[in-house]
């Protein structure tokens, strides 16, 4: 099983830098499936060489090869944040069937996708949510019992999300969360919704506090993306959610 997880692990790095192309171009509005990898300071096109996940950026010091300047960190964290995704699920799930597997690694990447797009660029792509949707279809044809609760779920979840953006006018909360609210309801279903959103809002009002003390932001006037919260939330809900529950039940709603 390490075996297989090391070997998750080097395919999740790979997809990573896929990604990396996804969210580099989807907020721009251009083409990801074609297109030539290019640094975006100089222009030059990338070589094979220059794109090998994470060895590639460390052994050029995370500098452009043809113009010397600093590239970020951006590339590598999300390619590492895919590897330790990909290679967690066969860990905490040994016996998962091939097909959920696939499917949860599916939406793993999708939701790396939507936590730096939003975290990075302040949106959430329309094109994301959908294929969320699609990746669910396998799920409720293995268990079409789950079917009533997760809409349920997702219902519940996107109007009360769009009743905070109502409520604040867009100003505390994004279209784009009152969308991904409805996705994650019908993924995690009852309880995990809870558990999901529960850790979204207790994280997001704790970094949002950080934020405010070091004054990086103003407690008035700026905001703060949602949706990079509920992706932790959701990744958590998905791996824990029903042991979290019974932590939630037991020592915060019995308090």
């Amino acid at each position: 099983m390490i075996v297989f997880s090391i070997a998750l692990f080097i395919i999740g790095i790979f997809v990573g830098s896929f990604l990396n192309v996804v969210i580099d171009r989807l907020p721009r509005k251009e083409g990801f499936v074609t297109g030539r990898s290019h640094c975006d300071l100089c222009g030059h096109t990338l070589a094979w060489y220059d794109l090998v996940p994470l060895l590639s950026y460390a052994l050029l010091l995370g500098k452009c090869r043809y113009c010397k300047k600093f590239i970020g960190y951006e590339y590598p964290l999300v390619e590492l944040t895919t590897g330790i995704l990909f290679c967690i699920i066969p860990l905490l799930y040994p016996a998962i069937p091939m097909l959920s597997l696939l499917d949860t690694l599916f939406i793993f990447s999708i939701f790396v996708v939507i936590f730096y797009t939003d975290l990075w660029y302040g949106i959430i792509p329309d094109i994301t949510l959908l294929l969320g949707i699609v990746a669910l279809i396998p799920i409720f044809v293995m268990h079409p019992t789950l079917l009533l609760s997760s809409v349920l779920s997702g219902v519940v979840a996107c109007l009360f999300f769009l009743a905070l953006f109502l409520g604040t006018r867009g100003r505390g909360m994004g279209f784009g969360d009152v969308k991904l609210a409805l996705l994650l309801g019908l993924l995690l279903g009852y309880p995990r919704i809870i558990v999901s959103l529960y850790i979204a809002f207790l994280t997001g009002a704790g970094i949002a506090l950080i934020l405010i003390l070091w004054r990086k932001k103003k407690l008035r006037g700026d905001t703060i993306p949602f949706g990079p919260f509920l992706i932790l939330g959701a990744v958590l809900g998905l791996l824990f959610g029903n042991f979290l529950w019974e932590l939630l039940t037991v020592y915060v709603l019995h308090l």
